[in-house]
């Protein structure tokens, strides 16, 4: 999770960290005994049509469990656009399809 989580380091410096490759999984403990895992899907966009175009069950297997979703948009990048937004779109209701209706309600805050 090395583009993710950093110590001192300005934001500008994240740029000489290494890409994403596939999905890179990292188990986070804090607080004593408290766990997260952060999932870095990279922004690639090869990556995320073959995950998203995947069926609904196999989907599942990579969103399930998201308590909360940490998407990075590049703003100033001259390859940010639309299609940005789209994959956004697109792995918000893929999340939305794993959750039961209860779920759905009860984790949406703004």
């Amino acid at each position: 999770m090395r583009n993710m989580i950093f110590a001192n380091m300005a934001a500008a410096d994240t740029r000489k960290l290494g890409a994403t490759i596939d999905m890179e999984t990292t188990p986070i403990k804090f607080l004593g005994h408290f766990a997260i895992r952060l999932v870095d899907c990279g922004g690639q966009d090869s990556y995320m049509h073959n995950v998203l175009s995947m069926p609904a069950r196999n989907r599942s297997s990579v969103f399930s469990q998201i308590g909360c979703l940490l998407y990075v948009f590049d703003v100033e990048s001259p390859d940010f656009s639309t299609i940005d937004m789209i994959w956004f779109s697109r792995v918000i209701l893929a999340i939305l399809e794993t959750l039961s209706e209860s779920e759905k309600y009860g984790r949406i805050e703004w």
